[in-house]
């Protein structure tokens, strides 16, 4: 495994590449001033939503592997970060009902709103391609994963 640190970063950042998978990984290290509970907060966000089904994480990796390809999987490299895409993708299930929205305070969400076993994995990775070339709205401004439904909302 091949471990670089990020000095430019805002928050300290270790990447490192698994050698067997060849997947990328940042782990942020949080310290004192930068302790930022959003971030911990967030991750536990992202591990319920990954949890609701195996077909999430499974479709984000292959997509990422796509991405990687490319000069947009990270923001080193004038992409998007990976926690961009992740936002970015739990969006696009939560705003199409293809999953429930997850309770930032709870952590607890309806089953019942569960969609996503009527579609395949890559009938969720061609229509999440579609909405990001065709239907997201890029004017809206950023990603607030504590509304009710992660919207977009501007910065003033």
């Amino acid at each position: 495994t091949l471990i670089n640190a990020v000095y430019s970063a805002f928050t300290p950042i270790v990447t490192l590449r698994h050698k067997a998978t060849e997947l990328l990984c940042d782990i942020s290290c949080i310290t004192p001033p930068y302790a930022h509970k959003e971030a911990l907060k967030n991750t536990k966000l992202f591990k319920t939503y990954s949890e609701i089904s195996p077909k999430i994480p499974a479709v984000f990796r292959f997509l990422k592997r796509i991405l990687v390809r490319t000069s947009l999987a990270s923001a080193r490299t004038s992409g998007l970060s990976t926690y961009a895409h992740i936002s970015l993708f739990l969006h696009f299930l939560v705003t199409k009902d293809v999953i429930p929205h997850v309770d930032i305070k709870s952590y607890q969400y309806f089953e019942k709103e569960n969609n996503i076993d009527r579609y395949s994995a890559s009938e969720l990775l061609l229509m999440y391609l579609q909405y990001l070339s065709c239907e997201l709205d890029t004017s809206a401004g950023r990603i607030d994963l504590a509304e009710p439904y992660i919207s977009f909302k501007r910065d003033i």
